[in-house]
């Protein structure tokens, strides 16, 4: 079972859908390796597709990821972010493309900056 959630809202705990709390738990239970070719896949229609949320689960989870692999999971989730971005972080030239990039820049920024926080906070951090 998924470790529940710590943020509070309310005084009330913030809770996973049920449909996430199985995909932890199932992803619980692979060998890391296996979980790791799961996670990388980016086709949502993929059967194997793992949704975001249990990719940060597993973010946050660090213990039994090796450094590396959690670096790994960091990489798929920033890719995913940036895929989710306006333009897709196109190769293109154009000031609204100039424009789209700085406000895609911005908030894969600000992404970035809260989960450190959040890194940084849920459970003291890696090690």
């Amino acid at each position: 079972m998924a470790e529940p959630l710590r943020k509070k809202t309310g005084g009330v705990g913030y809770t996973r859908p049920p449909e996430i709390e199985s995909q932890i738990d199932e992803l619980s239970a692979l060998v890391e390796e296996e979980r790791i070719r799961r996670i990388s896949i980016l086709d949502k229609k993929d059967q194997d597709y793992v949704r975001s949320e249990c990719l940060l689960h597993f973010l946050r989870k660090r213990k039994g990821n090796s450094p590396r692999n959690y670096e790994r999971i960091w990489k798929i989730l920033i890719l995913r972010v940036k895929q989710a971005l306006p333009g897709g972080w196109r190769r293109e030239t154009g000031p609204l493309v100039a424009m789209e990039e700085r406000a895609a820049s911005a908030a894969l920024g600000r992404f970035v900056e809260i989960l450190a926080q959040d890194y940084n906070g849920y459970d003291g951090g890696y090690g």
